[in-house]
């Protein structure tokens, strides 16, 4: 099941995580629920942008190694996609080629 990578998240884009993971002291606040804010409401505004932008960080760290495996065999399925149409082609001539001689010595005996 594994093929031998492993995959490693450098300590500083965790940075941000640490601050933004103490909850706000009113943790009920959803602001789009509310159309207008106070001023109380804004540390959890900007908490949750924290842990936003943390997350957004963190996931982006995740995913960055999956896509480039994925682009990297998407080029080699295509890559071998061509081949295999060649390959093909070349088949095709060679049954419509008619053959003069069913034997490979046959050339150097004349």
């Amino acid at each position: 099941m594994g093929d031998g990578h492993e995959y490693r998240i450098p300590v500083d884009a965790l940075e941000g995580v640490k601050d933004s993971m103490n909850p706000s002291a009113n943790g009920s606040v959803n602001p789009s629920m509310n159309g207008s804010m106070n001023a109380s409401e804004l540390p959890s505004l900007e908490s949750s942008m924290e842990r936003s932008s943390a997350m957004a960080a963190y996931n982006r760290q995740l995913l960055e190694p999956l896509t480039s495996v994925i682009e990297h065999q998407q080029e080699t399925i295509r890559n071998q996609a061509e081949q295999i149409g060649r390959l093909s082609a070349e088949l095709e001539a060679a049954r419509a080629t008619p053959h003069q001689s069913s034997s490979w010595w046959a050339f150097w005996r004349h």
